[in-house]
């Protein structure tokens, strides 16, 4: 077992300081072959060379282990090693020492070899005048500090990128644990006691952080209220945007807040923060909807956000809730968000979800979101959870890998009883952050 001893080379120079002086270990056999190598050296006008020589590999690694050399020159027909073993076993042991091979030339196919291995350079003995040897030298010892700078900052960048996915990881998780579950329920009510909604949602980043978001408001007489955001891209940029976007959101008391004074409270909070950006690149999209299945009633509004979907259950006709559409969040200052109410009945089912889903392309010029409406009549009377999962794999299945190219978030509502005598649970609020 060969111990590694790695000695640094000696300490960098200025990168416009020239090489004035150089210490270099000959290890050679031959007295002829090492008289020339060291007049050779000497007589160089590149720089000054200090020669030390050694003739065999034993002798050569126990004066390395001294340390301060900078180059070692190497023959590969020692007499206590030849060929390749000389090289590798000098390599081994000195990793971060430049090695120039000298050779024969019935050996140069060893001494590519050798290169091929991690020497710096090799030299066909009898072609030793002074500047071809001189300049191997410098070379090699340029190119393998070189070596070693690249490494070292290679194993920086991976110590970094290490810490950086771990930090990524972490913020995953955090958007994760902040997301509602499957289904949500005002506090103190198990499932069947009644509540007159269920919720399911499927939530699909393509990256470790996304900008796609919800938040899920149970209010009070069995209301409930539903935020689905999209930030432009997404990423580590999104998902700060999206953070904002909740922290914002949470300064709101949702039960006075109808979806279109909750839209322009919160235009008005990022373009007062992206607007300092002068990026016409970072806005948002967004859709609140209000539920109210005690009056019968849903109020929607949205900001540059797709128009959800309503399915009827009685006739099986699919609603495009369209007509209440404004800019997206953070674009204008004055900027106007509509807001239109529409009737829902028992068993309707409500979609919410982000351009992940419907911009996937189905044909040229066609996207999915032109079938939505096929997916939801197909799986009419199914659970929400058996809608989602159905939209989701149909659109996968136009996926050239399989995979979603943009995050992805969908929001199920379904409502499950309508008119009066329904419980009043206490006003909560749950939601995802980003």
């Amino acid at each position: 077992m060969v111990m590694n001893e790695e000695h640094e080379i000696t300490a960098p120079i200025g990168e416009d300081e020239p090489l004035r002086s150089m210490r270099v270990l000959v290890i050679e056999d031959n007295e002829d072959d090492i008289i020339l190598t060291r007049n050779g050296l000497r007589r160089s006008q590149r720089c000054e060379f200090d020669v030390e020589w050694t003739q065999t590999l034993a002798e050569g690694i126990e004066c390395l282990r001294g340390g301060g050399f900078d180059v070692v020159l190497l023959d590969l027909a020692l007499p206590d090693c030849r060929g390749m073993e000389s090289f590798e076993r000098l390599s081994e042991s000195f990793r971060h020492l430049p090695i120039v091979v000298l050779s024969g030339n019935e050996d140069e196919e060893i001494a590519l070899q050798s290169v091929r291995l991690g020497a710096q350079d090799y030299i066909i003995k009898g072609h030793l005048d002074p500047e071809t040897l001189g300049r191997a030298v410098i070379y090699a010892y340029e190119r393998k500090r070189a070596l070693v700078r690249m490494t070292a900052l290679s194993e920086e960048l991976s110590q970094r990128n290490s810490m950086l996915r771990e930090e990524l990881e972490l913020a995953h998780e955090i958007q994760r644990a902040l997301l509602p579950g499957g289904q949500v329920k005002p506090p103190g009510c198990e499932i069947d006691d009644g509540v007159p909604w269920t919720l399911s949602q499927r939530y699909l980043p393509t990256d470790t952080l996304a900008g796609d978001f919800f938040k899920i408001y149970p209010l009070s007489k069995g209301r409930i209220g539903i935020l689905i955001c999209d930030v432009m891209g997404h990423g580590v940029r999104s998902a700060l945007i999206a953070a904002l976007l909740s922290g914002l959101i949470e300064e709101y008391e949702f039960e006075q807040e109808s979806p279109s004074w909750m839209l322009t409270r919160l235009n008005t909070g990022l373009q007062r923060v992206l607007g300092r950006c002068r990026r016409a690149d970072m806005f948002a999209t967004a859709c609140y909807i209000v539920a109210d299945p005690q009056g019968g009633r849903m109020a929607v509004c949205s900001a540059g956000h797709p128009a959800p979907f309503l399915m009827r259950a009685a006739s099986g006709e699919i609603v495009r809730v369209d007509e209440c559409r404004g800019p997206a969040l953070g674009l204008f200052d004055d900027a106007f968000f509509p807001e239109c109410s529409l009737p829902i009945s028992e068993d309707d089912f409500l979609l919410l979800f982000t351009d992940g889903l419907s911009e996937v392309e189905v044909g040229e010029g066609e996207f999915f979101e032109s079938r939505i409406a096929d997916t939801l009549l197909r799986n009419r009377g199914s659970d929400g959870e058996t809608i989602l999962d159905s939209l989701v794999n149909d659109a996968l299945r136009h996926c050239d890998d399989g995979r979603f190219a943009d995050d992805v978030c969908l929001v199920g509502l379904r409502i499950e009883e309508v008119g009066a005598g329904m419980p009043v649970p206490v006003s909560a609020g749950a939601g995802a952050g980003s």
